[in-house]
């Protein structure tokens, strides 16, 4: 079994655990709301009216949330080669997001995310003779993704929210400066997945999201004009593949308006090997290609989100 599919396997078991707890102590929890409710009723007929004031209690959140915030991650990419052959990127990266989210339980779900970050992370890798080289490499990254789906509440605090989505990557990586040179990787893709949201009471959420995220599209352009003269830039086709992301985010609530969001994530992606293209320098002709890889990345995002 692939590596992707065991991890794919392993999210489903968990968060299939987590339903299973979370219905389960939903009911118990009805049942003492029931006891709750019939208190407060019979109080109702025994104490006077509470005089009027400000309303401090914290409400089920509204339809529309704006999150904007922070993220650090680990990105670790590996290109598959033959030694002496090598070529890997890993390191940690800082970056940012906003996302714009409209739900309606059992009417319609859809949600805008854009994450941009950039760093200088470890390149070590080899030359096509096999002479090492381990340098800083800068790198940028954007992402772009559109889900939409239906919000099925199972229980006032209990949802389940089935997507489809289109989303969009691009990555750097590299620049002008010999033996390094800069490569744009751009992808579209399409995320299929499940949303998972519990409020344990009305200030505490948790959630899950798993998605399996089909690759379409993909392209490399490497830059060899600038580190060369009279070298040609080259476009290759990149192998579409599936990858898997899950996420378990977890919401506390000052307000009806306010809340803040810790998100820790991991994504799990490969990339096939791309078409072999033929060009001549210096009066030689060449072939290239760019091999399969695989990436690991894992992090943590922070956010405030603002309801409305």
């Amino acid at each position: 079994m692939r590596s992707f599919h065991k991890k794919a396997v392993w999210s489903c078991t968990l968060i299939l655990i987590f339903i299973l707890f979370s219905y389960t102590f939903s009911f118990a929890q009805t049942d003492d709301a029931k006891q709750v409710v019939l208190q407060i009723a019979q109080a109702d007929n025994t104490l006077p009216a509470a005089s009027s004031g400000v309303d401090t209690s914290v409400q089920m959140p509204k339809s529309s949330t704006l999150k904007m915030g922070f993220m650090l991650y680990h990105f670790d990419y590996k290109e598959d080669f033959v030694p002496p052959g090598k070529s890997t990127n890993e390191g940690w990266l800082p970056g940012t997001f906003i996302s714009y989210t409209f739900k309606k339980n059992s009417i319609f779900y859809h949600r805008f995310y854009a994450h941009y970050a950039a760093a200088e992370i470890t390149y070590d890798g080899a030359t096509q003779a096999g002479t090492p080289i381990k340098i800083n490499d800068p790198q940028k990254f954007f992402k772009l993704q559109w889900d939409f789906g239906y919000p099925w509440a199972i229980r006032d605090n209990f949802v389940l929210t089935p997507y489809l989505g289109v989303g969009y990557r691009y990555w750097e990586r590299g620049e002008a400066n010999y033996p390094n040179y800069k490569e744009v990787y751009t992808w579209g893709y399409i995320p299929v997945g499940l949303r998972i949201d519990y409020d344990i009471n009305d200030r505490w959420r948790v959630g899950g999201n798993v998605a399996a995220n089909f690759m379409f599209g993909g392209n490399l352009k490497a830059y060899l004009s600038e580190v060369s003269a009279g070298a040609p830039d080259l476009n290759f086709n990149l192998g579409n593949e599936v990858g898997w992301y899950a996420e378990f985010p977890v919401t506390y609530r000052f307000t009806n308006t306010w809340a803040l969001t810790a998100t820790p994530w991991y994504e799990y992606s490969t990339i096939g090997r791309s078409d072999t293209q033929s060009f001549r320098y210096g009066g030689i002709k060449y072939s290239a290609y760019e091999p399969s890889s695989k990436t690991n990345q894992f992090g943590i995002s922070l956010s405030a989100d603002i309801s409305f």
